[in-house]
């Protein structure tokens, strides 16, 4: 006969978490140890099954630390998709100083000193979680480690740094730099100037003078996230100047960007048609014919 407790079967005296989809039946001594961790937030009402929006993988880890006293995380797909990618990289970053011919100019690289960092930093922070697994849980100075990480998005230009468009984006950039810098002084002395104005007259809307200088931004840009609006009449006045001197601004600077870029694109790909035309007529072979006698 099944054993019961105040009436209710021990089976039914299971709480039953649904982590996404996947479901755990565990102790409702277990459920409070895990809820007084923090880990999961307290439910605002008592029921014998309660759905978190969690990665269930990494639960399983938890739950099995709440249970054991040991924490054993998680290894799946996507843990030996990043094991092979470092030991890509890894690989290809020795293959490439191995065929470098000049070593001083391979590391004053820039790109080449993003992928050096990151590819300690994802090999420090690997030997750290395997040596402390409990600091991935935690905020330490190995939080550091892991943000550096994103000079791994930097091989992405290592990627693009041949193609066409690209290199005509950043010689455009290069020779647009008077124009951007016109533009970004407008826009500074703009802001400071409609920020402190709308601030005076929203005081009980803004906050202080620099959320009034991302308004301001984000008005004259045309963007609008809509966070912060003007209530007042005078804060309206001031909200119709700057979108209007935004707009006016970008109007007048942006295109002389647009007119270098397309003239030094028409350009790359005028060389590059000769280029190919050269090429073409140095493939063709003349044959001189004697007359016959």
């Amino acid at each position: 006969m099944e054993s019961t407790k105040n009436g209710v079967p021990e089976s039914e005296n299971l709480v039953t978490l649904n982590i996404n989809g996947s479901r755990f039946e565990i102790k409702p001594k277990i459920f409070k140890d895990i809820v007084a961790s923090a880990f999961l937030e307290l439910p605002e009402e008592n029921k014998l099954e309660y759905y978190f929006d969690r990665h269930a993988p990494s639960f399983r880890g938890i739950l099995d630390y709440f249970q054991r006293g040991e924490l054993h995380l998680p290894e799946d797909f996507l843990t030996y998709m990043e094991y092979v990618a470092m030991a890509f990289f890894l690989l290809e970053f020795i293959l490439r100083i191995a065929t470098c011919p000049n070593k001083r100019l391979y590391f004053k690289d820039a790109v080449n000193i993003c992928d050096i960092i990151a590819l300690i930093t994802m090999y420090v922070k690997l030997t750290v979680d395997h040596l402390q697994p409990s600091e991935r849980y935690s905020i330490s100075l190995f939080d550091f480690i892991g943000f550096l990480q994103i000079a791994r998005v930097f091989r992405f230009f290592r990627i693009v740094k041949d193609v066409m468009g690209f290199r005509v984006l950043v010689y455009t950039i290069k020779m647009s730099t008077k124009e951007l810098a016109l533009l970004t002084m407008y826009l500074a002395l703009c802001v400071a100037l409609f920020s402190v104005v709308v601030y005076y007259c929203e005081r009980d809307n803004m906050k202080s003078i620099p959320d009034a200088m991302w308004w301001v931004v984000i008005t004259m840009t045309t963007v609008g996230y809509g966070d912060m609006v003007p209530i007042t009449f005078l804060g309206k006045i001031v909200g119709s100047l700057a979108a209007i001197s935004g707009v006016l601004l970008l109007a007048v600077t942006i295109p002389v960007f647009v007119n270098n870029f397309i003239l030094f694109y028409t350009y790359s790909k005028s060389m590059d048609f000769n280029k190919a035309q050269k090429e073409k007529k140095g493939s063709v072979t003349t044959i001189k014919v004697s007359p016959l006698a």
